[in-house]
């Protein structure tokens, strides 16, 4: 509750006001809220990759920002904000990648090295 009430406070004033700083601060807070780690040392001191948990956390959040992005678009309301959405949810999104990543090559350790490059390289094409 003690992020909750912030959140929507600042998510109303960015909107209100429509204010870019205001609303990158409602989305921190949204992280927060959430239990994402917000700056780099608590990221990779505090945050534990190999729950599940906290990656679907960070990818839920990540693809909820995106969302927001296109649907500030597709409905024409406040299109501007878009970038800041899109910036923040990829992000967090690449995180949650990177870290399921890190967990696929520990659970899956039989799989050599090569033939995980040539499937990593065929997901990009």
């Amino acid at each position: 509750m003690a992020t909750f009430i912030p959140m929507v406070m600042l998510f109303y004033i960015a909107y209100q006001f429509d204010h870019l700083g205001i609303l990158a601060m409602g989305i921190t807070n949204m992280a927060i809220w959430m239990g994402v780690s917000v700056t780099p040392k608590q990221l990779l001191l505090n945050t534990d990759f190999n729950s599940q948990t906290v990656i679907l956390t960070y990818l839920f959040l990540g693809l909820l920002l995106l969302l927001a992005a296109h649907l500030s678009t597709h409905f024409n309301f406040k299109k501007h904000f878009r970038f800041t959405y899109q910036h923040f949810g990829v992000h967090l999104s690449f995180i949650s990648s990177i870290g399921r990543l890190f967990l696929l090559l520990r659970v899956r350790a039989f799989i050599s090295v090569h033939n995980y490059l040539v499937c990593f390289g065929f997901l990009y094409l």
